[in-house]
């Protein structure tokens, strides 16, 4: 919290009628009143209730003089989101500048690489298994006037996995790295020759071990 730049609090005026429950709460009510960081307050769901109650608790919450600014949106409806955001970058306070102009992020090649294959197996899978694998660059070989060599190891929890990121005959890890290679040639702007495996690492996403090898740490 002391590091937020804007404190957004959100309040469901189906559930919470007159925002006392949100308000209230020990730790927001505590957040309110020491944090002096600019302050918004959403009121979800006007769709499901009515002008009257909204205009009401919009005068009632603008009395507190907690909230710089009180955003009625319908989340569902996408009424007034831009709204929020548009309020957020407003009261953004500019900060130093980290990097040169030039340079877009301090991430390396492998990591974007990595992230481009995971997108095209969230893409061809749909909900089939995406949230259990990861994905790791075993090798990334720059080739002066031949294509790039990237090795790269598709991890799944259970054996029962395996095949289905494989696909019949193949087919489709085949489309994984067809789609993924051409993603990662425009990033990189040169020819690759992308190799992809599949490999069964049992429960590892309660591993540490195996999380810390994909650069997940204990404060992420």
């Amino acid at each position: 919290m002391n590091n937020a730049d804007v404190i957004v609090v959100l309040v469901d005026v189906v559930n919470d009628k007159d925002g006392r429950n949100t308000l209230e709460d020990k730790i927001v009510k505590q957040i309110l009143d020491k944090q002096k960081k600019p302050k918004i307050l959403i009121l979800n769901k006007i769709d499901k209730s009515n002008e009257e109650i909204v205009n009401r608790l919009v005068e009632k919450f603008e009395k507190l003089n907690y909230f710089q600014k009180i955003i009625p949106i319908s989340a569902l409806l996408k009424f007034s989101v831009p709204e929020v955001v548009n309020a957020i970058v407003e009261l953004l306070l500019i900060g130093p500048k980290y990097y040169p102009d030039d340079q877009l992020t301090d991430e390396h090649e492998r990591f974007f690489v990595s992230e481009i294959i995971r997108e095209k197996i969230f893409e061809i899978y749909k909900e089939e298994i995406p949230f259990s694998t990861e994905v790791l660059i075993e090798e990334f070989s720059e080739n002066e006037g031949r294509k790039d060599f990237i090795s790269a190891s598709i991890v799944v929890e259970r054996e029962t996995q395996k095949p289905i990121i494989i696909g019949k005959k193949g087919e489709a890890i085949k489309r994984v790295g067809k789609y993924a290679r051409e993603a990662i040639e425009v990033l990189l702007g040169r020819p690759v020759f992308l190799e992809l495996r599949v490999k069964v690492r049992p429960k590892w996403r309660s591993d540490e071990r195996l999380l810390n090898s994909f650069g997940y740490n204990n404060n992420e």
